[in-house]
This record gives structure tokens, sequence and C-alpha cells, in this order.
């Protein structure tokens, strides 16, 4: 009989010989080309897969993911998580992985990517519902924006390389097109202040033809995009609806009888005419842009007529109060006008009461209504990606001061119950407001996002820190607590119940002539740099003064100081 000992030795001895029971192994994958995306340059992987199935249906752990070819985690892990960056290596080589639930755009081109024309490239594009490819064109977009590392484009799908045919595509819940924008959000600290705008104004306004088309919408809509172009990560982008007839549904241009009937102009940088405090200028038709207007419908290779335009401006600027009072409803949307209004003050939209704004008219006849575009400088961000921190300041252009001194149709009891309205019913409501910025950070955040941004573009005006949130937050309930008292205690429509507007330029780029708000007393002096601080060019504007002549300077970019506010400004 074996002794313990001699019993012992030999099990020890078969135990050497028997393969050791290593633990089972997961792969992520294979996945489809849209749904991850490399950068070689960064040494990034970024792939979209459901972590939540993938992490239910498996104790084993997970090894690796096979996207083009495989990648091996240098740690295997029991679970995988949206946002947490994984070390792995392909061939030798080590990336840094991250799981995203935003969808995932790549684009690739040949040529470098002009102002125009759009230039052809090929896309891959992925979500939780589709995968697509094939070809587009792309071109920048924007103006100052231009000047920023991170750079906005403009895409037009198409059907083939050759863009004759365009191609619509559909993305989530929006609108099945062609046309679409690609904002970088690069002078937003915390990326999220236009896609909150641009999402508040359609929860709170709806086209007032609404029953007539039900397709209308009343502004652009939005969602959250991850891009690559030419295999570099780009970082969060929202990805835009275009605004145009087909979003907005007004009637189309009746080109039998020659006739004009819905309208859409965009006002693209400050005028008199802009904000509606002079008329337009003498025209002939020949034109497609006017007194920083541009025709956006009916399509100028159709038809150019400004009559519309300048009939519009011609009443709100010169009519008598009587006049104005008696047709200000056969000319505009009045519960556009006030929709309008409270969106432009509750954001802050600075840079949205005489620029960036679309005038429209549904059909001959009826009256024109207002759509706002470009929404990074709101909730407390200007334009230059600085902080807009006064919030005891009225925002307003010359129609809504006729509109607030006169009480138009009683238009200042108008404002103040809508507003009620939409504060009762939770939308304007500031901890309803506040938590759509909370939301929108705790998601990018989860997903990785800002740890990629900043990895992509370090310094700039990212600031995605809690105290940047913080200031957001608090900006919101300064701002809504001084409406709430000045839009319901409106006793008499006098000058001072509207306060003097933050000094604005325009045009930015400029050629030389800068236009701006005029002070309302005194003289006022003004002073150009460099970015090296060398004083290039002074003097005085005098009351009344709305504009300056700065010769052609070389081009790039310049400091204006007009009194004591400094502005960017970029000549070219």
């Amino acid at each position: 009989m074996l002794s313990f000992e001699t019993m012992h030795r030999s099990l020890l001895a078969l135990l050497l010989f028997l393969p050791l029971a290593l633990p089972a192994q997961a792969v992520v994958g294979p996945l489809a080309p849209g749904q991850y995306a490399v950068d070689e340059t960064a040494g990034l992987l970024l792939c979209r897969a459901d972590l939540a199935t993938l992490n239910a249906q498996t104790t084993q752990l997970f090894t690796s993911v096979r996207a083009e070819t495989n990648y091996e985690l240098t740690t295997p892990v029991a679970a995988l998580a949206y946002g947490t960056p994984y070390t792995v290596r392909r061939v030798g080589t080590e990336f840094t992985l991250y799981f995203t639930q935003l969808p995932l755009l790549n684009i690739a081109t040949n040529e470098e990517i002009p102002d125009e024309p759009k230039v052809p490239a090929v896309f891959r594009y992925g979500d939780d519902d589709q995968t697509l490819e094939g070809s587009l064109g792309i071109e920048l977009r924007g103006g100052f924006s231009q000047t920023f590392p991170k750079k906005t484009y403009d895409l037009e799908f198409w059907e083939d390389a050759t863009g004759e045919d365009s191609r619509d595509v559909q993305f989530g819940s929006l609108r099945d097109d062609d046309d679409w924008v690609l904002d970088a959000l690069y002078n937003e600290p915390l990326r999220l202040n236009a896609f909150v705008a641009h999402s508040l104004w359609l929860d709170l306004h709806e086209p007032y033809y609404l029953e007539a088309d039900d397709r209308a919408k009343a502004g652009a809509g939005v969602m959250w995009c991850e891009v690559f172009v030419n295999e570099r990560y780009q970082g969060i982008y929202l990805l835009s609806e275009q605004i145009d007839r087909k979003l907005l549904r007004i009637k189309k241009y009746d080109e039998g009888n020659n006739r004009i009937r819905g309208e859409l102009y965009k006002s693209i940088q400050w005028s008199a005419p802009t904000k509606f405090e002079g008329p337009l200028s003498p025209f002939d038709n020949t034109e497609e842009t006017l007194d920083e207007y541009e025709l956006e419908y009916p399509d100028p290779d159709d038809i150019i007529d400004w009559s519309g335009l300048a009939e519009l401006l011609s009443f709100t600027v010169t009519a008598s109060d009587e006049a104005f009072a008696a047709g200000v409803t056969n000319w505009y949307t009045l519960e556009n006008i006030a929709d309008y209004f409270l969106f432009l003050n509750l954001t802050g939209a600075e840079d949205n009461s005489g620029k960036n704004i679309y005038t429209g008219r549904y059909d001959a006849g009826e009256p024109y209504f207002f759509v706002p575009w470009d929404l990074d400088g709101t909730f407390g961000n200007r334009w230059d990606g600085t902080d807009f921190p006064w919030v005891r300041t009225v925002l307003t252009n010359g129609l809504y001061r006729r509109l607030l001194e006169n009480n138009v149709n009683g238009f200042n009891e108008a404002l103040c119950a809508r507003y009620g309205a939409l504060t009762t019913d939770g939308l304007l409501a500031p901890d309803s407001l506040q938590e759509r910025f909370r939301k929108e950070y705790d998601y990018l955040a989860a997903n990785g996002v800002y740890a990629r941004e900043a990895a992509r573009w370090p310094g700039g005006f990212l600031d995605t820190t809690a105290a940047k949130l913080a200031y957001t937050v608090d900006w919101i309930s300064a701002r809504t607590e001084f409406l709430a008292d000045w839009v319901c205690n409106i006793r008499t429509a006098t000058d001072s119940l509207v306060p003097p507007t933050p000094l604005r330029i325009g045009p930015n780029p400029s050629e030389g002539r800068v236009f701006f708000n005029a002070p309302s007393a005194g003289k006022m002096p003004w002073r150009l740099f460099d970015l090296n601080g060398r004083l290039l060019q002074l003097g005085t504007v005098e009351p009344g003064q709305s504009e300056l002549n700065l010769g052609r300077p070389a081009g790039g970019m310049y400091v204006l100081w007009l009194g004591a506010q400094a502005h960017k400004l970029v000549i070219r």
C-alpha cells in the first residue's frame, strides 16, 4: 500500500505534465468598417460596439478587438466600458483604444479642402442603426472660424465621385437630405452651447404654418458626431441640418408664372438693415448679397428680387407709430417674434440680434419670421470663446425697440404671458436649462470625448473643468432671475427699460471697413494693434459714428480696441 507521501509526490508529478487551465478568451468584432476608425499618427483606435450586450453575453476575458486587423489588449479585462482608455497592440505597435456611443464619420480626400468650391471625398459613417459609405463634396465653412486649427465643414453627399447628382442621407432622427454642416465647436470651452441652444429653440418654437405642412421645422436639428479626416482624429462635432427652403418647407418659386412665393434671407454681418435700424440700399437685382444680407431663396439662378425684404425693412424703419401698430401683424408673425426675443435674451445670444438671423416667408402675402443660426455665442460664451458674464442687459434691435417702446398690440404683456407659460411648463425653468447642460456634459465625459478632444487640440478655448460647468450653471440662474423680473415688469415702454447692448463689430473677417453699433453719446477712442502688441492705427469715434475705414492692412489677425472693449478682427 502506497504511503501518503508517495501518493502526494505522484500527484504532483502528474500535475506538472497537465496543461494549465487558462481563462477563456473573448474577442470584440469583427467590427464593420463604419464602426471604427484609426488615427495612426496619434495611436488612437476608436470603436463603436454594444458593450452592454457584449458584457452580458460572456464571462470570458476580453483579449482583443478585431477591426481591419487584430488589436490585442495588453491587459485582458472582464468587462469593457465606454470612455475608458485601453492599451492594445497591433503587430508590436501600441494604440490607445476607446469605445464610444457617439456616431463616427470618417472622411478622406486627396485634395486640400478649400473655402470653396467643394472637393471630392469619400466617407464612412456608423451609428447604432446603420453603416453608410460613398462619395461627398467637402469645403470649409465660416468666416472667423476658419482661423481656428479645428475646422468647420460644409458637406454635400453625392451619388458618385463626379458630384453631378446629389444623394440624400439621413442621420438619426434628422431629415433626409444631401446638404449638411459639421460644426467644429472650437470656440466653445464646453463644446455644449450650440447643441443646447439649437435643441432648445426646436423645443420652444413651432412654425405657424405647421398644420399646412407637418414636415416644417422651426430651425436646424443637430446631433453629436466624432470625426476623422484623412485618418486623423478631429474630435467632437455637431452634425447639423442646413437651414434652407426644404427644412422650413417654404413655398417653391413659381417658375411658370415667374412668381416668387417663399423667401429666405440670411444676415451675415452687422449693418443698419440687419439691425432693423435702416432701409436697404438702392438695388438693381443683380447681386446675391446686399447690405450684409445673402439671398438664400429663391435660388439666385432663377431670380433675384430684393423688393420683398426692402418693403419689410422700409415698413419697420420708416412707418409712423400709428401705421406700424396697424400693420405689424401683416409683416411679422408676432408669436415667432416674441419667441425669438425670449430665446435671444434667455440664451444671451449677443451675436444673433443683428446677424446670424434667417428672415423667412412661407408664401407670398404671408408675414415674415426669424430663424436663429450659428449659436456658439450663447449661455455666457461669446463668439470669440471668451466669457460673456453680463446678465443684467437686454439684447435688442430696431424692430424690438419699436415693439417694446410703444407696447405695440400689447406686445409687452404677450411677452410676459409667454415667458410665464414656458417657465411654468418647465421648458425655460432654470433647473431644466441647467439639466440640459449637465446631461450633455456627463454624456460626453462618460464617452471619453473630452479626453480625446484635449489630446487632439491642447490649449485653445477648451475648458471642461467642473468650474467651467459651474460658471454656465450659475450664469443660467442669474440670467433667468433677471429676465423673470424684467419681462413681466415693463410698465412704460421707454429706452431706459432697454439697457444698451455690448459693442459689436462686423464684418469679421473684414477687408478694412468695420461697422459697429454706435455709442449713445460722447466720443470714444479706437486703436488697432497687431498680435505682437504694436500700435498700428488710432483715432476717435464721433457720437453717432458707426463705421471705421482701416484701409487695407495685411491679411491676418488684429486686435481692435473700441473704447475699453477689445475685439479680435480678421483682415482678409
